[in-house]
């Protein structure tokens, strides 16, 4: 009886240590997720820049320049016109965690934060 008793406190613990890692992860996936949406969006907004002469400044300028959005990732576009752009994204189920990506150095690689 003892034998099983320190079984189950020892799997206990372990699960203990286990669980927020495996949540940390899901998170991490969420993030990943959003980053690879703003990459795309950037590149479209290049791809639509070199066709008018402007950043897109609609979402639906975006997904007529060939951007495909996932489902559950809120992108917007926080400004645009003929001197840059910034778009904000996030995971519906992570609206804390909020990434950018704007026509400056780095472009298209998002940076976690707000548009500057």
């Amino acid at each position: 009886m003892i034998e099983l008793l320190l079984v189950i406190i020892i799997i206990v613990i372990l699960s203990l240590i286990a669980i927020p890692f495996f949540l940390s992860q899901r998170e991490k996936g969420w993030d990943a997720n959003v980053k690879s949406d703003l990459h795309n969006a950037a590149i479209a907004q290049q791809t639509y820049f070199h066709d008018n002469d402007t950043f897109a400044s609609q979402l639906s300028d975006l997904l007529d320049a060939g951007y495909r959005n996932s489902s559950k990732i809120m992108l917007s576009v926080e400004s645009a016109d003929s001197n840059g752009f910034c778009l904000e994204a996030y995971h519906e189920a992570d609206p804390g965690s909020v990434w950018y990506v704007d026509n400056g150095a780095g472009t298209p690689n998002p940076l976690e934060g707000t548009c500057p």
